[in-house]
């Protein structure tokens, strides 16, 4: 049998998912009981793993791996034969640095008359990091409640909120500057 392993195309950001496809033949002489285990690295974890040809009943969303096996699968050399397909949907934690390489290894293990065998791939990807920061200000105040209006001579007070849109997570520090008009001290 012959297994590999390829990955849609990126950009590969931290905090969105990335798609392998698994493609598996077997160039015979015989049908073999075969499994296919999909191990993903620190920094991956399991969306999904579907197929219309291997039970992937198993898996296990949030799981750092899964299992599908094949009963009898059958002869379908290369390259005519048409491979059976496992596709694996993984997230990308939000928190991997960029320039992160991740390195996601599948495994196939089969049994036939000459006994037990094992072969494997992977594929890499480059992770890109992207974060979205967004500032409000608004005037408030003493209990925190929102106010359109100031009195001159008397204190005012602002809530400055930092939201990060993501997908990534933001690496600091990060600095907000309030520079006050003219005025106001």
């Amino acid at each position: 049998m012959v297994v590999t392993k390829e990955v849609a195309a990126g950009p590969w950001v931290a905090g969105t998912n990335v798609s392998y496809t698994i493609s598996a033949w077997n160039n015979g002489p015989s049908v073999a009981d075969a499994s296919i285990t999909d191990t993903l690295p620190a920094g991956l974890t399991l969306v999904s793993a579907s197929s219309d040809s291997w039970d992937c009943s198993t898996a296990v969303a949030g799981a750092s791996s899964v299992e599908c096996g094949y009963l009898q699968h059958p002869v379908n050399a290369q390259p005519d034969g048409v491979p059976t397909v496992i596709t694996v949907v993984a997230a990308i934690d939000s928190g991997v640095p960029s320039s992160t390489v991740l390195t996601n290894t599948v495994d196939e293990n089969w049994i036939d008359s000459r006994g037990p065998h094992t072969e494997d791939a992977d594929a890499e990807i480059t992770v890109s990091a992207i974060a979205d920061l967004g500032l409000s200000k608004t005037a408030i105040d003493a209990s925190g409640t929102e106010v359109s209006s100031a009195v001159a001579g008397e204190q005012a007070r602002y809530r400055i909120d930092a939201h990060n849109y993501g997908p990534s997570n933001a690496v600091g520090p990060i600095v907000v500057t309030d520079t006050l008009p003219d005025g106001v001290s």
